[in-house]
């Protein structure tokens, strides 16, 4: 159960949220301390509480998009459709989600916990060792950080480009 509205928690889909969560916007909401509100003072509403909408950047181009708690728009990462479906690098689609987790994660991971979040996607499918060989790629660039014994690196992304859009990472 989420631990801001008591949804259950998705598990069928690419999550790059925290685990006590059942969405980004959940989560968003839990990190930004917001609170209900009543649409108005009449009788007939009253006693309804909404959830308000939280403005987030596209992971295209940047532009401002609106987090909705309803489930169609409650994880949702770009501002239309043809920002999602804008091309990247012939070979940049798989290194998408990795990235996009190592965004929003606030620990370094391990790159079989970075695979098994990834693999849930469906599209591609990720091991530890394609996670390490995509990750090497943006060490070098300096838009993520490797850490650890020469085994088991942890990676996290990079302070300065968690503001970036993904997508953008990738050109």
């Amino acid at each position: 159960m989420c631990i801001v509205c008591g949804r259950d928690l998705i598990e069928s889909c690419f999550v790059f949220w925290d685990s006590d969560y059942c969405s980004y916007y959940c989560q968003r909401f839990y990190e930004l301390k917001l609170t209900k509100y009543k649409p108005s003072k009449n009788t007939h509403t009253k006693h309804f509480e909404y959830y308000p909408p939280i403005v987030i950047s596209c992971e295209n181009c940047g532009e401002d998009t609106i987090l909705r708690w309803r489930l169609q728009d409650s994880s949702k990462a770009f501002c239309s459709h043809k920002c999602n479906s804008a091309k990247v690098k012939s070979r940049s689609p798989k290194q998408y989600f990795p990235l996009k987790l190592l965004k929003h994660t606030k620990e370094p991971l391990l790159a079989s916990e970075i695979a098994k979040q990834c693999d849930s996607q469906r599209a591609h499918r990720f091991t530890s060792h394609a996670i390490c060989n995509i990750l090497r790629i943006h060490s070098k660039k300096g838009i993520i950080e490797r850490t650890g014994d020469s085994g088991y690196h942890k990676y996290a992304m990079a302070e300065q480009y968690k503001s970036h859009p993904v997508k953008s990472l990738l050109r």
